[in-house]
C-alpha cells in the first residue's frame, strides 16, 4: 500500500512539473500572470533563410487563458496572453527592428495608424540579444509589457494601446507570420 501511495504521489509531482520542449528549450505547461493561470497553447520555431541556408533564430511559446487554434479569435481576445521568445543565436538590434517592422507592415490590417506610435515605442526597446536571451511580451488589459533578459542590458517597457496589442500578436499568428510553422506551432496545430 505504501508503495502504491508513493508511486501515485510521484506521478502527481511529475505531471504538475511537466514541460514541453523545442530545440532543447523547455516551456512549462502553464504560468501564472498575477493570480490567473495561463496554459501553454503551443510552441513555434523561427527560422530565417539566408545564403541558401535555414538558420534557427528563436523558439516561442504562447500562453493563453484557454487553448485556442483560432488565430483571429486569439488576436481579438481581450484576455491575458504571454508570448515568450528564447533566442537560439545572437541577433543585433537593427535586425530585430527590421523583422518586427516587416511583420507589422504585413499583418496590420486595421487601425494600423492608431498602433504606429506604440509600435515605434516597442521597436525602440529592442537591444542586441545573445543566445539564450529571453523576450517576454505580456498582453494585459492595458497593453503589452516587454521584458528582455539575458541581453547586454536587461530592458523593460510598458506600451499602452488595444490596437497595438492586436498588431503585435498578429506579427506571429496573423495572415503573414514569419513562417507557417511558427503560426501553426503557436496555435497548437
Amino acid at each position: 500500500m505504501k508503495r502504491l501511495f508513493a508511486t501515485v504521489l510521484m506521478l502527481c509531482v511529475w505531471t504538475t512539473t511537466h514541460a514541453k520542449e523545442i530545440e532543447k528549450v523547455n516551456f512549462p505547461d502553464d504560468q501564472m500572470l498575477g493570480n490567473q493561470k495561463l496554459v501553454l497553447n503551443g510552441l513555434g520555431l523561427r527560422t530565417k533563410k539566408k545564403l541558401g541556408m535555414n538558420f534557427k533564430v528563436y523558439v516561442a511559446g504562447l500562453y493563453l487563458a484557454a487553448k485556442s487554434g483560432d488565430a483571429a479569435a486569439t488576436i481579438a481576445s481581450p484576455g491575458a496572453k504571454v508570448l515568450e521568445l528564447v533566442f537560439l543565436r545572437g541577433v543585433d538590434r537593427e535586425t530585430l527592428q527590421e523583422a518586427w517592422q516587416e511583420g507589422f507592415t504585413k499583418n496590420c490590417k486595421a487601425e494600423c495608424e492608431n498602433a504606429k506610435d506604440q509600435f515605434k515605442a516597442f521597436n525602440d526597446t529592442m537591444v542586441d540579444v545573445k543566445e539564450n536571451s529571453r523576450l517576454k511580451m505580456t498582453f494585459d488589459k492595458d497593453g503589452v509589457s516587454v521584458d528582455i533578459k539575458g541581453a547586454k542590458d536587461n530592458k523593460k517597457a510598458q506600451i499602452i494601446g488595444e490596437s497595438f496589442k492586436k498588431a503585435l500578436l498578429a506579427i506571429f499568428i496573423g495572415d503573414e507570420p514569419p513562417s507557417p510553422e511558427m503560426k501553426s506551432g503557436l496555435l497548437g496545430k
